[in-house]
């Protein structure tokens, strides 16, 4: 089976995220293949079964839709734009890791999903965190979180409301 580099592109997305709404894969797709469109690059794929869809989300077979993963993708388009340089799932305590150039630095951005009741853990987890370079976006359940949160590295905050990111101390 002949994949073009695109097509190849989308399947290791999947893979590697499990799981990604269309208007998602749109935007990956334009930083790296410029004109494509996105229905000519999966319906090969998804005719075969290499990927699967749903509604508007596209998946990797075997893997399960993951919101919080489409979250965090939500959250690197937006932090990132066009100078986004490269992402992976995240590790640990991390749902996303990706890197950013800014002021001619590459700075890693790590998102970090924290349930209400757990900001002790998550204190205790990123205690010696090193901080060079190094941005974590904390996404949240409810905004009385904040205050209890601290990591010795740069750091803010998101909130989903009625489908909505709001930022607290973003860039």
């Amino acid at each position: 089976m002949v994949l073009n580099k695109a097509q190849k592109y989308v399947i290791e997305a999947l893979e590697k995220l499990s799981s990604l709404r269309e208007d998602q894969v749109r935007f990956l797709l334009r930083l790296n293949f410029a004109d494509l469109k996105l229905e000519q690059t999966v319906k090969f794929p998804i005719s075969y079964g290499l990927i699967k869809r749903c509604d508007n989300i596209l998946y990797f077979p075997g893997k399960n839709i993951d919101s919080k993963i489409i979250d965090a993708v939500d959250i690197m388009i937006d932090v990132s734009g066009e100078s986004l340089m490269q992402y992976q799932r995240g590790t640990e305590l991390f749902l996303l890791t990706f890197f950013k150039e800014k002021d001619g630095k590459l700075w890693r951005y790590d998102i970090c999903s924290v349930a209400f009741g757990t900001e002790i853990v998550i204190n205790a987890a990123l205690e010696n965190i090193n901080a060079k370079y190094r941005k974590i976006i904390f996404l949240l359940e409810r905004e009385e979180q904040i205050p209890a949160l601290h990591v010795n590295c740069e750091r803010f905050f998101t909130l989903k409301q009625d489908n909505k990111f709001h930022y607290f101390s973003k860039e």
